[in-house]
């Protein structure tokens, strides 16, 4: 009775600290874009992953930084058995890591499959900067790279017959862009995120803008000076104008285009704001001490932590 009581006592608390942050940047998620570094894509895109991965981040810390530790310090070996409402908010906690089990699943198997139905009749093209580039071909003027471990750069051949060399190799620099930030890794980690947040629109909303942001900063690692920002800004524009009306498929990729306007990130090269500028050295110190202030107050709460579960295991029928 102590394991499971201790598993549905950890599986309620993730449910309800999920579903209340869930809630807080369901209603925030506005604002919280609004307030992002919209000056620096880069920083802006590692902001708005924060936000859309907060509610599982927090219900994670929660269980396994304060419930976890607290249970199994302070709980005697001879438990009591878990009430029905806490059974419930585990099976809902349950449901929810199932579904999204099941979302990025069908996310992965969807990608595997376009990926594979590409490389049928692919040709590979001479490799830039490490990464492997094939001319694929779709009805889609897609450019886009593929792959978490061994990455590649998938061109259409109506894109490959109207890029220059020297546009080319701008538009393998934005995708190896992609690869140097791991956005890939990112849209597979929203996908298989287990969060109440996902059904809401505000995950949508915050998805959308990290794309946004994950294409700025991928252009400033393609446009480090003035002559590849304008072979970068005319590849977009060639690759606007073939666009059909049809949107590609799904799949967890990065694409140089899918469909969005373009034209404010041709306005950012030209005006030469697509650039890398260099980060901010940061403090090393203010870290580890930021984090050893965490486990102290952390292990300091563990039992008001216990406290609180022992009431809501009395409390709850």
């Amino acid at each position: 009775m102590y394991s499971l009581l201790g598993l549905v006592l950890a599986l309620a608390a993730f449910l309800a600290v999920n579903a209340l942050v869930s809630l807080v940047i369901a209603a925030l998620a506005e604002r919280a874009i609004r307030s992002t570094a919209a000056h620096d894509p880069r920083r802006r895109k590692w902001q708005l992953l924060a936000w859309r991965l907060l509610p599982s981040l927090a219900a994670a810390a929660v269980v396994l930084g304060l419930v976890a530790p607290s249970y199994l310090l302070f709980e005697p070996r001879q438990s009591e058995a878990p009430g029905a409402t806490l059974l419930l908010l585990a099976l809902g906690a349950l449901a929810v890591v199932a579904y999204a089990l099941r979302r990025g699943w069908a996310s992965w198997r969807a990608t595997a499959t376009i990926v594979h139905n590409w490389m049928a009749e692919a040709e590979q093209l001479p490799g830039r900067d490490g990464i492997a580039v094939y001319g694929i071909r779709d009805s889609f003027p897609i450019v886009s790279l593929v792959g978490f471990v061994h990455p590649r750069v998938l061109v259409a051949r109506q894109v490959l017959a109207a890029l220059t060399p020297a546009e080319l190799a701008a538009v393998v620099a934005h995708e190896t862009g992609h690869w140097v930030f791991g956005d890939n890794i990112t849209r597979l980690a929203f996908r298989f995120c287990p969060d109440l947040l996902s059904f809401f629109p505000a995950s949508r909303r915050l998805e959308d803008e990290w794309v946004r942001a994950s294409e700025l900063a991928a252009d400033a690692v393609a446009a480090p000076n003035e002559a590849s920002a304008v072979e970068l800004g005319s590849a977009l524009v060639k690759v606007a104008r073939l666009v059909a009306q049809a949107r590609p498929s799904a799949c967890l990729t990065s694409a140089l285009h899918d469909g969005r306007d373009v034209s404010d990130r041709v306005r950012r090269l030209v005006a030469g704001k697509g650039s890398v500028q260099a980060p901010r050295p940061r403090s090393r110190t203010r870290a580890w001490g930021a984090l050893a202030a965490v486990l102290i107050a952390g292990a300091a709460a563990l039992p008001v932590v216990h406290g609180l579960v022992e009431l809501a295991v009395r409390i709850l029928p």
